[in-house]
């Protein structure tokens, strides 16, 4: 517990000495300018993200109720985003920017079966149909020897 509450009073140190030293690289007014411009881009994900939260619900009411912990979870990586776009600084704008990569989650039931179940085929796209063996070489195709 003292180590996390160790991060947690070092974290803005940290992120000062991070805006000094990125203030001395390319100057005070861009520096000023980026973090106007990260606080503004986090207030707009934060007041976009109700929407995008009452979508995902809704998405999920219109497949029965079936939500997996990952399409739970993406609203709330766009909202830790958005506070971290806010709090001025710029590791906490680069774990921001992080968080908002389109990364994958893991597939949850994707290739698994229900108990009392055999396995699933990979590819459920199958095509039945009859098919017969012509042997009657005046019923072959040209070109066919």
């Amino acid at each position: 517990m003292r180590r996390f509450a160790w991060i947690v009073l070092a974290f803005p140190v940290i992120e000062l000495i991070g805006l000094v030293l990125l203030a001395g690289r390319i100057g005070g007014l861009a520096t000023l300018l980026w973090l106007v411009a990260s606080a503004l881009v986090g207030m707009w994900i934060l007041r976009n993200q109700r929407l995008g939260l009452l979508l995902t619900a809704w998405g999920a009411l219109n497949q029965g109720g079936q939500m997996s912990l990952y399409q739970m979870l993406w609203p709330l990586r766009f909202l830790l985003a958005g506070v971290l776009l806010i709090f001025p600084g710029v590791i906490s704008d680069i774990i921001a920017l992080i968080l908002l990569l389109p990364l994958r989650g893991p597939q949850l039931g994707a290739g698994q079966s229900a108990p009392g179940e055999g396995p699933r085929a990979a590819n459920d796209s199958v095509i039945e149909g009859e098919f017969s063996r012509v042997d009657d070489p005046k019923k072959r195709l040209p070109g066919q020897d």
